[in-house]
């Protein structure tokens, strides 16, 4: 499985990497995946030196939004950048104890309505 690409996939209670990635480019442990079966079936990826406030500062520039007008909802570690780059970060009732942390908000679960909730609190009042 080593063909000196590496790929990191985001589970939902554990990150885990393929081949020689970088540990140090992560919060938290990375588990590495060895076969199919030592990860779950729920993953996101991430490319290579991207990460999610690389796009929201891409979005905010080409619509012309200012940062002073941004808000992000996360659940997990790797939620976390998105979070310190915008003006209000917000946390789902489910998220990590480390998106917790740094969040301004912290709202329900997605069983519960949070993302609605979240949107009522801080956006329509």
């Amino acid at each position: 499985m080593n063909n000196k690409k590496w790929c990191v996939f985001e589970g939902e209670k554990d990150i885990y990497g393929i081949n020689n990635f970088d540990p140090a480019l992560f919060v938290g442990k990375v588990t590495s995946i060895n076969d199919e079966n030592d990860f779950s079936n729920y993953y996101e990826g991430i490319i290579k030196g991207e990460n999610k406030s690389n796009g929201i500062k891409m979005i905010l520039k080409e619509t012309g939004i200012s940062l002073e007008n941004s808000i992000a909802i996360g659940d997990s570690i790797n939620d976390i950048s998105a979070l310190k780059t915008v003006n209000l970060g917000i946390a789902m009732g489910n998220a990590c104890s480390e998106l917790k942390e740094i969040a301004q908000y912290i709202t329900d679960d997605c069983k519960h309505g949070g993302v609605g909730k979240a949107m009522k609190t801080v956006v329509l009042t």
